[in-house]
């Protein structure tokens, strides 16, 4: 009787051990969770910060190469990668070498012929060469990539003392120093609107004077007769920041010629879509990775 008990006392404490034994093992594990994902949480708070310490340093240094005059050209994706065909280059015609090295013969019958022949040859040279020539001077495509849209905020805004229907702002464009720019929304949009508002703005029109203030760029609306909108942009664009199309990635002119008539063959294509969503050629104008810029109410009309 008494080894039983004994058996019996032996097989509960065992038992008691085995489960104390796996709480451990549970708390260990617990434990050893806790701690890795408190250094993932870490090492991903570490990360954001890094990113956003690039982030403003990338935006310094293109606030600087802009002020130099070095214009900002997104790469272009997968996507708008598999869009570009690629251009291959004409080889000039190469002089034959036989025929720039002619050997003195005495005058025969078919002398007149053989003239005949080297004169065609030259033409052909000619031609060639002027094609050559032709093709490199051939003109730049006409499209929205020619057109130097950024985001600008402005930082102060007044009514233009000589027109009642003008504002007169102090456009920050991500250069040095900022722009005067004149925009005629007095009937449409509150001075109160204006203040610090973030806009499109077309940088590389010749400056002009507008009833004695010079405009140094432009202010992106969508417009009817009846009703003039700024278009809204993404919340977190910063001021300098490009406005794209996609598949028209490209340089922008460092100033758009008057004569040319570029902004004249691009504006038609130029309107809101049904869900205010203003696009180029049914294409939305983006700020890449922050998102499109949209007309608050007016569906299917001109931007300009």
């Amino acid at each position: 009787m008494s080894n039983d008990l004994s058996y019996e006392c032996f097989k509960e404490r065992l038992t008691l051990t085995q489960t104390k034994i796996e709480a451990l093992k549970n708390l260990e594990n617990e434990l050893v969770e806790k701690k890795r994902n408190e250094a993932k949480e870490k090492l991903l708070e570490e990360k954001s910060k890094g990113e956003d310490e690039v982030s403003k340093l990338k935006k310094k240094l293109i606030a600087a190469e802009r002020a130099n005059g070095v214009f900002q050209v997104p790469l272009p994706t997968a996507a708008t990668a598999a869009e570009v065909k690629p251009v291959v280059e004409k080889a000039a015609p190469q002089p034959n070498k036989a025929a720039a090295q002619p050997t003195a013969v005495p005058a025969q019958k078919g002398d007149n012929n053989a003239t005949a022949k080297k004169g065609g040859g030259k033409k052909k040279k000619a031609a060639g060469g002027a094609g050559a020539k032709q093709e490199q001077q051939a003109p730049a495509e006409v499209d929205i990539s020619r057109l130097d849209l950024r985001i600008g905020q402005i930082r102060s805004v007044k009514l233009h003392p000589n027109a009642e229907s003008l504002y007169v702002e102090q456009m920050d464009v991500g250069e040095a120093e900022c722009r005067n720019v004149v925009t005629g929304v007095v009937k449409f949009v509150p001075i109160e609107q204006m203040e610090n508002r973030k806009v499109i703005v077309l940088c590389n029109l010749k400056p002009s004077k507008i009833r004695g203030e010079t405009s140094q760029a432009m202010v992106m609306c969508a417009s009817t007769p009846e009703n003039v909108e700024i278009l809204d942009v993404p919340a977190d664009a910063v001021p300098g920041d490009r406005v794209i199309v996609p598949g028209f990635e490209g340089e922008a002119d460092a100033q758009i010629n008057p004569k040319k008539k570029i902004l004249e063959r691009i504006l038609p294509d130029l309107r809101t879509d049904n869900s205010c969503t203003a696009c180029y050629k049914g294409k939305p104008l983006t700020v890449v990775g922050k998102g499109v810029c949209k007309s608050k109410s007016l569906k299917d009309v001109q931007i300009k």
